[in-house]
């Protein structure tokens, strides 16, 4: 074949020309693929980096989450501790009002009543510093141990003052 494309140069040219056109394309074609692994290697790091990101997101949200949840249970012994003692303030209520329907006040001597009025008057304000003690929870919510909110030198039994005076 090289002897008859000696022949005719016309033919011998054409031949070299399409050689080399293709040697070309062939090799522009490999360069654009290079240059396609380079470019899908950088947005492969890029969303590897931002997959790292988005999972420590993921769990900084589910300790966000965790601490939520123990905060709404925490809130939900809160009410229910609450629900307690206005069970107990109405049950209180109902005794008093049952108790004031049986006695006939004329009857009494003033200083019987004097001395149950005390009586019941310290218990209903026992009840109501039980159930308004700022210092009864803490900071989180939690309900603070007797003795955080006991402070020394007070007494839990004393009158209606905070530092136990009788106003």
């Amino acid at each position: 074949m090289l002897a008859f494309l000696m022949k005719k140069p016309v033919l011998a040219g054409l031949a070299g020309l399409a050689l080399v056109t293709m040697l070309g394309l062939g090799y522009r074609h490999y360069t654009g693929l290079l240059n396609k692994v380079e470019s899908l290697q950088a947005q492969s790091a890029t969303l590897a980096l931002g997959l790292d990101t988005e999972r420590a997101a993921v769990v900084d949200l589910q300790g966000v989450i965790e601490e939520w949840e123990q905060s709404q249970a925490d809130l939900v012994g809160q009410i229910k501790e609450m629900q307690e003692i206005a069970n107990d303030a109405r049950q209180e209520t109902q005794r008093l009002r049952q108790l004031f329907a049986e006695i006939d006040f004329a009857d009494l001597a003033p200083a019987a009543l004097d001395s149950l009025a005390d009586d019941t008057t310290e218990r209903l304000f026992r009840l109501i510093d039980d159930a308004s003690d700022p210092g009864r929870y803490d900071s989180s919510g939690a309900a603070a141990s007797e003795a955080d909110t006991t402070s020394a030198g007070s007494d839990p039994d004393a009158g209606p003052g905070l530092d136990g005076s009788p106003d």
